[in-house]
């Protein structure tokens, strides 16, 4: 067995050609593999220890179920054991994948192949980025607080969005401005 045959009206999606089919735990017994993404179906092709292919698995998207408009489709980012879990009617499959992105951008792809609404997936880095962001921020809010409660003024100027109208705002934290086009006041 080769490979496999797409149906008249089938496409390929997407494809991982190091997966590990049917089995959720890190270090248990599993068939290695590639997955393929189709219009139509998920297809395993499962190898054998030279890395030919022994047999070949589909699985019909039409079988995953759907609660409240999302396919149950879920990716598992855990660093050593990333993976995507798949509810079909009939029972679930586990696909484990060598990359958490790997995981999150195939389940990704699968329901934006069931819906035709294009999930946006975070990567590690930047959810990684934004926590750092978002610490630093806090961080130089503190800073600020601590400025203010000894007297110390702030001299950092900073920017934002007149919640009134959407015009540019500046001033330092702690300060509250008045915009000069509605007349909505905004603290920094």
């Amino acid at each position: 067995m080769d490979d496999f045959t797409l149906l008249p009206d089938e496409v390929v999606v997407t494809r991982n050609d190091d997966v590990i089919y049917g089995n959720k735990t890190l270090f248990g017994n599993g068939s290695k593999g590639s997955l393929i993404l189709t219009s139509k179906r998920l297809v395993l092709l499962k190898k054998g220890m030279l890395g030919k292919i022994k047999d070949v698995s589909s699985f019909a998207l039409s079988d995953i179920i759907i609660s409240n408009g999302q396919p149950q489709v879920q990716a598992q980012k855990r660093p050593f054991n990333p993976s995507m879990d798949v509810y079909f009617r009939n029972g679930e499959e586990h696909f484990r994948f060598t990359w958490p992105d790997e995981a999150a951008e195939f389940a990704a792809a699968v329901i934006t192949t069931i819906t035709g609404q294009e999930v946006k997936v975070v990567s590690s880095d930047e959810r990684f980025m934004e926590g750092a962001v978002a610490a630093m921020e806090k961080i130089n809010h503190l800073a600020n607080r601590i400025r203010r409660t000894f007297g110390l003024e702030s001299t950092e100027t900073m920017s934002a969005t007149c919640p009134g109208c959407g015009a540019s705002l500046t001033g330092t934290d702690g300060e509250t401005v008045k915009c000069p086009y509605c007349g909505s006041y905004h603290t920094f």
